[in-house]
């Protein structure tokens, strides 16, 4: 079954001179509606940002905005993949990633045969030499000359900026999370969801859930059930909840997650209604309108569906 559902990446920044560039170049070849889908997923790109790559993104409303079939978006997207305007990348759980490129400039065009050839054969000899010329970068032959600019350490004071100490890591890969509780063993996934190492008491957890049978993937469910709940791995709250869960037979990783996702959806809903109902309770407590203990009923039969029955 096909996934209309991705991810974009733009980490290029494509700009106005490139957009230029398809229109002469590449829209002969790949055709006015790969023009507009190309266009279309550099300005969604564009405005979302902020999104950090966690942003997901529907071909069923690029067909509508295109006013094409799914399988027509999906043919045009081929043919900006065949000329590298845009790379696909199917992971493991079915989820799609579009990666923008940027394209050719015209002298790197000149370079590739089989696109040249191919533009030849659309526009003729005479408009190629025009856009080219019109649209190439020009630069001054430096090689009979002497390079004579200054170097770092002849301007600035190399001891001012030396600090054998000064280290700074930064992680720009994208976070998956799905991802990662379904690829990365658990010691792993502890270090990945808390940037820190693991400990032994994280090593005596996974241990202890590997012997109710539950392998690498569910346990990080668990964990990251718990990170998302508590704002930390909490050994006991989750083998309270792993043991329900094996007595139950829940081991395969997409139960698991069904389960706790109904758990949590409902812990955040909760905290709403409760919140409402507490205002709604002030407010009727000297009409006595309410029957005591209702409230209380009703979570115990949502907390007894999601599984939550009787955790901490």
């Amino acid at each position: 079954m096909i996934n209309n559902i991705f991810y974009l990446q733009n980490s290029q920044e494509i700009t106005n001179k490139d957009l230029s560039i398809i229109r002469a170049f590449y829209f002969p070849i790949i055709g006015n509606r790969a023009t507009i889908l190309y266009h279309l997923l550099v300005d969604i790109s564009l405005l979302d940002k902020t999104s950090k790559n966690n942003k997901k993104y529907d071909f069923q409303k690029i067909s509508k905005l295109m006013q094409i079939s799914i399988e027509e978006i999906y043919q045009v997207k081929e043919k900006l993949e065949a000329c590298n305007l845009v790379k696909t990348y199917l992971f493991n759980n079915n989820e799609i990633l579009i990666e923008i490129k940027k394209p050719m400039t015209a002298n790197e065009f000149t370079k590739n045969t089989l696109m040249s050839k191919t533009l030849i054969s659309k526009i003729g000899n005479e408009l190629y030499s025009q856009l080219v010329t019109e649209n190439a970068f020009y630069e001054y032959d430096t090689k009979s000359a002497n390079d004579v600019s200054k170097k770092f350490y002849e301007i600035f004071k190399v001891e001012e900026c030396a600090d054998d100490d000064f280290e700074v890591n930064f992680n720009f890969v994208a976070s998956n999370n799905h991802e990662a509780c379904k690829n990365l063993d658990s010691k792993k996934y502890v270090e990945y969801i808390t940037n820190e190492k693991a400990t032994q008491q994280h090593l005596v957890l996974i241990n202890n859930l590997k012997k109710l049978n539950f392998d690498d993937a569910g346990i990080n469910l668990f964990i990251n059930y718990s990170v998302k709940i508590n704002n930390s791995i909490v050994p006991n709250y989750i083998l309270k909840i792993a043991k329900d869960y094996a007595k139950r037979n829940l081991l395969k990783f997409s139960e698991i997650d069904s389960e706790l996702n109904f758990a949590i959806n409902y812990k955040l809903q909760n905290q709403q209604s409760h919140f409402n109902y507490v205002l709604s309770d002030q407010k009727e407590s000297s009409q006595n309108s309410k029957k005591p203990g209702d409230k209380d009923k009703i979570e115990k039969e949502m907390l007894a569906i999601s599984g939550e029955f009787g955790w901490d």
